[in-house]
């Protein structure tokens, strides 16, 4: 009888607690993917709020992550994390906590104990996400000598969605943050200059190839930018149905003028540019089925 009591204690145990992430003064946690010491729990109906999330807890199967960046694949379901934060320095933390791709729908953090939520994701108006960056960040505080108990959810419309979690310095973020524009201008300055360079080559040859190639270069241009959610933050700053679905369009046109640019560069022949006409086909029917709104926001 003991030991079926014990067993019941401990189902129970698992069931309502969560991941819990200490921070001292010689954890080297900040700034470093901890993806792998949490677990998520995956809903099926994605209108389930953190506070639902939690009293249902018991009824979804906590899944272990295996990797600093874990993929799900295509899938329309809502995924929590639950995870509490305890602060063993002598100072105040201020952090930020980086997740998912920037091009995820729906990235909301929940303080059990503050009851306060934070922003961010493409479903909303950029001004709108807790920081005034491309990323999905989130700002987040534990008092020195406490612990903070959170509830992260990540839905997406059925694009690929990367889940990583690392938590940074608040100031240290902002640093990075800055870096990382600075890069990607550098790239965005590389591509700009092969689009000018072949948009002269079209210019003055009329060779139809170079057009093509110069719409390729800037579609994947465009579709690293929609990527990196600068297209949310710089062009469809409201959010909503186009910063969702603008990476789908890109990746598809971005294939479409490949296979187009590869068949007249090669200069193929019979079956074999039937069969690039079939695979654009594909490719069109593919973006157009995932126009389709999936879930509800």
């Amino acid at each position: 009888m003991k030991n079926w009591l014990l067993l019941l204690v401990l189902i129970s145990f698992a069931s309502f607690s969560q991941d819990t992430l200490i921070i001292d003064e010689h954890s080297d946690v900040l700034g470093n993917p901890v993806t792998e010491r949490f677990s998520y729990y995956e809903v099926e109906n994605g209108a389930v709020s953190p506070q639902a999330f939690l009293e249902k807890k018991s009824q979804f199967k906590a899944v272990r992550m295996t990797s600093n960046i874990v993929n799900l694949d295509f899938k329309t379901s809502t995924y929590f994390i639950h995870f509490t934060l305890k602060n063993e320095r002598k100072t105040d933390l201020s952090m930020v906590l980086e997740t998912a791709r920037p091009f995820t729908n729906v990235v909301n953090l929940y303080c059990v104990d503050t009851k306060e939520t934070v922003v961010s994701g493409d479903a909303i108006s950029f001004d709108e996400k807790n920081l005034p960056t491309n990323f999905s960040a989130l700002t987040l505080s534990v008092p020195s000598g406490e612990s903070r108990e959170y509830v992260l959810k990540l839905c997406s419309e059925g694009e690929n969605m990367g889940v990583s979690l690392v938590f940074h310095d608040r100031s240290d973020y902002l640093e990075l943050d800055s870096n990382r524009r600075l890069f990607i201008g550098i790239i965005l300055g590389i591509f700009l200059f092969v689009i000018i360079i072949y948009s002269m080559f079209f210019v003055m040859l009329k060779e139809r190839l170079f057009l093509i190639y110069v719409l390729y270069a800037a579609c994947s241009v465009l579709l690293q930018v929609a990527i990196d959610g600068y297209l949310h933050q710089f062009v469809f700053t409201s959010g909503g149905y186009l910063a969702q679905h603008c990476v789908i369009l890109l990746a598809g046109g971005t294939v479409i003028l490949g296979m187009l640019y590869a068949t007249g560069y090669l200069a193929l022949t019979g079956i074999v540019k039937k069969v690039g006409i079939v695979i654009n086909a594909l490719v069109l029917v593919v973006m157009v089925l995932s126009l389709i709104p999936q879930i509800p926001f």
